[in-house]
């Protein structure tokens, strides 16, 4: 009896690992498709401007994206709310290093979010790239075509 017990443990043990393995890979699926529409949303911004957003530099890229691309004038907004990480609630992602510097209760692991400038002279950019840090490891770049 005592062998079936413990048997059954440590397979119940295994599954829970499997299980939040595969939650963390849906919800790094998401930030995937977060990624793809604010990259949809910078190609129609640069359609419209001629330029990428100039942001500020020091660590708020990110914030400051989504604040112009949530917020732009006619012909924008380009994107119709700030994105929801599909943790903690579905908070708006505005910072990058969501979600491990706020909300305090931090169920999930951090995904970072960020945005760079690139090939910028002036107040004109011709490229950026967005990176994801994904929550079960890893990154991914996203870039201009």
């Amino acid at each position: 009896m005592l062998v079936v017990v413990g048997v059954i443990g440590i397979l119940a043990t295994m599954g829970l690992f499997a299980a939040n393995k595969s939650q963390a890979a849906a919800r790094d699926a998401k930030r995937v498709q977060i990624m793809t529409s604010v990259q949809s949303a910078l190609e129609r911004y640069y359609g419209d401007k001629l330029t990428y957003p100039v942001v500020t530099l020091g660590g708020a890229q990110w914030g400051s994206l989504i604040f112009i691309l949530t917020l732009a004038t006619p012909p924008g907004p380009y994107l119709s709310t700030a994105p929801q990480d599909p943790c903690n609630g579905g908070v708006a992602i505005v910072a990058e290093g969501y979600p491990s510097t706020f909300p305090p209760n931090n169920v999930c692991p951090p995904a970072r979010f960020w945005y760079d400038m690139a090939n910028c002279s002036g107040s004109v950019c011709s490229g950026y790239s967005l990176t994801l840090t994904k929550e079960s490891g890893g990154s991914q770049t996203f870039t201009n075509p």
